[in-house]
């Protein structure tokens, strides 16, 4: 006599499945449960390793535009900026934040940084240290936002290049027909930014 067969959806096959995972695992030493489940470690860390970190929003999106107007350089990319927040979820700011001394307290250098700090609601423990910029021109403050950003960076020529473009392009004034009006010599603008040498 043949037997009917059984069809069983997909639904009902995975819940089939679980039930008998969770029964083994019930049947288990205590030592070794939960490997058939997600509660195990191992299984947990493998599943942690497949999420993607979370990209938070820029600092444009959450911080007022006059802390940053000082912004410079390239921005970091989606990868680069999920891998900083989520090193900050975890370890806290450990580099200090440079600001000016006006009242808005104007972000120099740590944009990026304070943006995580401020969307993520840190604990205290975890907050910004602040450096204070005191009496510095306006022309200071670029060159010190550029110079921070240089660091730690690989400095080839292009990015050297950029930043002595990018500190002309906002310090230099320009006559009523467009051409630049030069101060400071490109070498002199790659020594204050501390450029080993000029871009070309």
């Amino acid at each position: 006599m043949n037997r009917p067969s059984a069809h069983f959806t997909d639904d009902i096959r995975h819940a089939l499945c679980k039930y008998v995972l969770l029964y083994r695992d019930s049947q288990s030493p205590p030592q070794y449960r939960g490997r058939y489940t997600d509660e195990h470690p191992r299984r947990a860390a493998m599943s942690n390793a497949d999420q993607k970190p979370e990209v938070p929003p820029r600092p444009d999106e959450i911080l007022p535009d006059e802390r940053i107007q000082y912004q410079a350089m390239t921005e970091l990319t989606n990868a680069e900026y999920a891998t900083l927040a989520a090193d900050i979820r975890e370890n806290g700011v450990l580099q200090p934040v440079i600001v000016d001394d006006s009242d808005e307290q104007k972000i120099i250098d740590g944009h990026h940084r304070e943006a995580v700090a401020v969307h993520y609601d840190l604990p205290e423990s975890k907050q910004p240290a602040y450096v204070v910029l005191t009496g510095s021109t306006e022309t200071e403050k670029v060159a010190r936002a550029i110079k921070q950003n240089l660091i730690g960076r690989d400095t080839t020529n292009a990015v050297k290049s950029h930043a002595v473009r990018q500190y002309i392009e906002t310090v230099w004034d320009r006559t009523d027909d467009g051409a630049l009006i030069r101060p400071e010599t490109d070498s002199e603008v790659a020594s204050k930014l501390g450029v080993s040498e000029p871009a070309d």
